[in-house]
Formats: C-alpha cells, structure tokens, sequence
C-alpha cells in the first residue's frame, strides 16, 4: 500500500513503466519482444491506476466516515448541551414562580431580562409592559404606587452607579402594603457586571402581627392605653431623659372613687365601660408627650412631660373636673363618678419608685380628704387641695 502511495505522488504508473519498455528488448536483444513488454507493462501499469484509484477513494471514504462521526458527536454534544441548558432555564423558572418573592433580573444597561408572575401580582405591570422590558416605564409603575417616590428613585440611581451596591429596605404603597426590598448585582468572579436582579416580598401581615402583637403586650385591653409594664419602662426612660437635660416632670395617680359601688350596683360590664369612658376622657385633657397608663384594677397614673408644678397641679385639677363633668353611659342611663388624684413633684436623685410612693401617700391624703380632689406630695410634706 506504501509503494501504491509512492506512485500516486510520483505521478502516473504507465509513465513510470517507459524506461522498463525500452531497457527489456536492450538487455534481451530480442527487439521482436518488445511490443509484447509494452502491452504486459501498459497491463501492469493500468492495473496498478486502478489500484491507486481504488485506494484513494477508500481514502477519501474513510475521511469521509471520520469527519460524519466527528460530525455527528459534536452534534451529538451540542444537543446534550441545548436539553441541559433547557433543564435549567426550566428549573430557574420553576425557582422563580416558587419563591414567594416577586423577582426581576435586568440587563447591565436596565432593561428586564425576566421576571415571575409574583412580581408581576405585586406591582401589577401589565403583560405589555413586561414585554416590552423597558426600563423606563416599568421604573415609572413602581414609582407611581410607593409613598416614598424619592427614595426608590434614589436607590436606583445609586445601583447603576455602583453595580456592586446591596440594597435591603422596606417600602410603603399607597394602598397601604408594606414591601420587603432586596437588590443585589448580578457580577462575576472578574468584576464583570451583568445586571442587577430585585426581590420583592409582601410583609403587610408580618407587619401587621407585629403590630397587634406589641399592642398586646405594651396596651391595656380593656381601656388601649399602656398597660402597667410598658408605662413603668417608658417613665423610667423618661426620668433617665430628664436626668441628662433640664428639665421637669410630675407624676400623677388616678383612683376612681366608689369604684366597687358601681360595680355592686351596675354589674361588671357596666364597670367597665365606666373604666373605658374614664381613660377617653383623660386622654382627651392631656398632651401629645404625657405618658398615661393603667396600674390595674380602677388605678391609673400619668407622667406629665416637661411641666412645672403650677402646671401640674392645673392640669390635675382640670382632669378631676372633667370627670365630674362626663358621666359614663350605660344601657341608656348615665353613670356619674369622680376621681382622687396624688400628685408627686420630683427631687434630684429621684427614681421612679420614690415618686410612686410620694404619689401614692398623696393619694390616699386626697381619699381620706373627701374624694373627688387632687393632692400634692413633695419630699418634705402632703398636703391636699380642695377640688
């Protein structure tokens, strides 16, 4: 096969067979016997053409037959390589519309890339829209729903300043719900950027829960004012306040008077609703920053923030007449009833305990005084002022 190659790149076997033409009839002497040579030889030399014909074309066959196989593993390849691009494309978007959070990924000049059915829900784009993919008019949608226009407009323009920027906040929509924000680049181990996916979560029942939650436990049920533990912490944080910054407070007592009375006579719900009705009616004297909170039972107390004696004392005073004067309803009659107040002035050093008790001595001096009236305490004497 080697020597067939050998003759095929030399060139055509007939011409390689003249000079055996002529060198036979030299060496035999025999001239005659030369047109029979040159018919042998020309037999021989188109045998051997043939031959190489022959194996060139397996040649070319079995290039032929490598270069297909080759062919067909790269296609083979290539299509293993589509059905496992198609499985994830298929588990990405089966992720996607899993995940209670409405997602979108954008393209590093901000276009939509691709984005679930749960962002789609919360911000409640259009499908046009969404194909589209613009950025422009879906940033426009987002905007047009949130309080704080200028906040998540800030915070866009701050990711495409800084591809690398992770941003977690909450946002409020006009129609009341409350979002949960992520945004984070989309870059390679290169600190090449690709885009930015953002993640959006619906938290307005969380929010919510947590709410009723600290309500339960900072809030009196009964009457919604601070129950006796948060108004303890919130008067003590107050005196720590008022030790760093001048300033003055007073703490006051409330005790409704004949409490049981009401209660005997009325019954319970009836006791009630006169306890609700009471802590309307104080909340609707006192300030904005005055602490009022319930002890227990017909107890109550209030921190006046910021205000002098005089003022205390007036402010006490005007509580007692507004009682008085706003008798509590029940099953179409009016419930009349009055309240005993302890006021307690502070002294340097003073903590919330010793001004508890001071009010508390006040306000037994008001009860044993005749009821319906305010007494004051300070650190050296009680005294009580007629209502």
């Amino acid at each position: 096969m080697q020597r067939l190659d050998i003759y095929h790149l030399l060139g055509s076997p007939t011409i390689l067979a003249l000079p055996l033409v002529v060198a036979i009839p030299i060496y035999t002497g025999d001239w005659l016997a030369s047109p029979v040579c040159w018919l042998t030889l020309l037999l021989v030399a188109l045998l051997m053409d043939n031959l190489s014909l022959r194996y060139r074309h397996g040649q070319q066959q079995r290039q032929q037959r490598l270069d297909g196989e080759l062919l067909g593993a790269l296609e083979e390849r290539l299509h293993d390589r589509e059905q496992e691009l198609a499985r994830c494309q298929l588990l990405l978007r089966v992720q996607q519309e899993a995940t209670p959070d409405g997602v979108a990924a954008f393209d590093e000049v901000g276009n939509l890339v691709s984005c679930n059915q749960r962002f789609r829900s919360i911000w409640r784009i259009p499908d046009a829209l969404i194909a589209l993919g613009l950025q422009g008019p879906i940033r426009d949608t987002l905007l047009a729903q949130v309080t704080a226009q200028e906040n998540l407009e800030t915070a866009t323009l701050d990711t495409q300043t800084d591809p690398w920027l992770e941003i977690h906040d909450e946002i409020h929509t006009l129609d009341g719900r409350v979002l949960d924000h992520h945004s984070h680049g989309l870059n390679d181990n290169l600190g090449n950027h690709h885009g930015r996916v953002w993640l959006y979560r619906d938290i307005t029942d969380t929010r919510k829960t947590e709410a009723h939650l600290r309500r339960l436990a900072n809030e009196d049920v009964l009457t919604g004012i601070a129950n006796r533990r948060f108004f303890m912490e919130q008067a003590r944080q107050c005196l720590q306040a008022m030790a760093r910054q001048p300033g003055s407070v007073a703490l006051l007592l409330l005790d409704l008077d004949h409490f049981k009375g009401i209660n005997d006579r009325w019954g319970h719900p009836a006791g009630d609703r006169v306890l609700e009705h009471f802590a309307g009616v104080v909340q609707s004297v006192l300030g904005e920053t005055d602490l009022f909170g319930r002890l227990g039972g017909e107890e109550f107390a209030v921190l006046l923030d910021n205000t002098h004696p005089g003022e205390a004392l007036a402010m006490a005073r005007e509580l007692t007449e507004a009682v008085r004067a706003t008798p509590a309803c029940w099953d179409g009659q009016s419930i009349a009833f009055s309240v005993s107040i302890g006021l307690s002035l502070p002294i340097i050093g003073d903590d919330l305990g010793a001004l508890l008790r001071r009010a508390d001595l006040a306000l037994y001096r008001a009860k044993a005084s005749g009821r319906d009236r305010v007494a004051v305490s300070s650190h050296q004497n009680c005294r009580a002022v007629a209502p």
